[in-house]
């Protein structure tokens, strides 16, 4: 196994934190969503500063929840610097992606903007080749300034997850407390 692989196979959130403080993060982010779900998993990876989890409440659900917290008490959240919803996963290689990507169609307003973002962490694979299969089944405007939605890719060595999402679903604990 690599530096950059993911172990979990299963995931429906990424948490970004410091570097060698993955542990307090996990310890967190656990605290934080069993305030409103037993059912929650928060797992490190062998990418620093790098967690997954799973949870069986809705991950945009959960990123607003973080901003609401952040907003009422900027203390609340020490150790998570970004949580990252993830609609569903697969084997990172570009196949598998686009399929992936055209299971989620169906959550795209087809009179929406969009934008294809890729995030790559230890992969090799090119994103435009990534971009390209995905566009090809996606026949809305594109605005890269200003997207009604976001078509998130996230490759994490061997895994990827990805999501249909609006500009500020993703929760960061910077933009949080600096505010709007």
């Amino acid at each position: 196994m690599t530096s950059g692989e993911v172990k979990d196979d299963s995931f429906n959130f990424i948490i970004t934190t410091y570097r060698h403080h993955e542990a307090e993060a996990r310890e967190e982010a656990a605290r934080l969503i069993s305030q409103f779900t037993e059912n929650v998993t928060v797992n490190t990876t062998q990418i620093k500063g790098l967690l997954v989890g799973e949870s069986d409440v809705d991950p945009v659900e959960i990123s607003r929840r973080f901003h609401n917290m952040i907003t009422d008490d900027p203390l609340s959240i020490r150790w998570i610097l970004r949580f990252i919803p993830i609609q569903a996963n697969c084997k990172s290689s570009v196949q598998e992606v686009e399929m992936a990507a055209i299971s989620l169609l169906p959550k795209l307003d087809k009179r929406h903007k969009f934008r294809i973002t890729i995030e790559r962490r230890f992969s090799q694979l090119d994103p435009q080749q990534i971009i390209e299969a995905i566009a090809n089944h996606i026949h809305n405007p594109v605005d890269l300034e200003e997207p009604d939605d976001i078509m998130l890719v996230e490759i994490l060595g061997g895994r990827a997850g990805l999501s249909i999402i609006k500009p500020g679903d993703i929760f960061s604990a910077l933009k949080a407390k600096l505010g709007p």
